[in-house]
């Protein structure tokens, strides 16, 4: 869960985004009204899903991301939840493009995700496991966690 100081200016800059998109389109010729109010409503639920989301209630499972999945917006619009994340430094490993391989002299900077059964099913679909990536098992800080690894 990230603090209400980071939640207030991930929201602003949302909105902000929000407004600025807004105007683009309104100076767009080919923009009807009801496109225009359909836009808008859609922004306004997105911004609602992605700020008003629960935590997860009992999270079982604690995953490695080193990637997209980093961004707040982007993993709650993943699992629809606001999971509790702690960075974290993973060693002996290398991001190469969108994976990570065995490298005894490097680290990956990342976060854990911590989420249940179902949020962890979402990060499945979303990572196209098993045909874009496996969720294989890490240990980092003597501690177990899921990771995604590009097949």
């Amino acid at each position: 869960m990230g603090s209400t100081k980071q939640k207030l200016v991930t929201s602003f800059l949302f909105l902000s985004s929000q407004k600025l998109f807004v105007k683009f389109l309104l100076k767009s010729k080919k923009i009807t009204p009801a496109l225009l109010a359909i836009v808008i409503l859609s922004l306004l639920l997105i911004g609602f899903v992605l700020f008003a989301l629960p935590a997860p209630k009992n999270p079982q499972h604690s995953i490695f991301v080193y990637g997209t999945l980093q961004n707040e917006l982007i993993r709650n619009s993943v699992c629809l939840c606001d999971a509790r994340v702690t960075p974290v430094t993973l060693e002996g490993y290398q991001k190469t493009g969108l994976n990570i391989v065995s490298d005894d002299n490097a680290t990956v900077e990342g976060k854990i995700i911590y989420v249940d059964d179902i949020h962890l099913e979402r990060f499945d679909k979303y990572e196209d496991v098993p045909t874009n990536y496996i969720r294989s098992e890490i240990v980092i800080n003597g501690a177990k966690h899921w990771v995604y690894i590009k097949q």
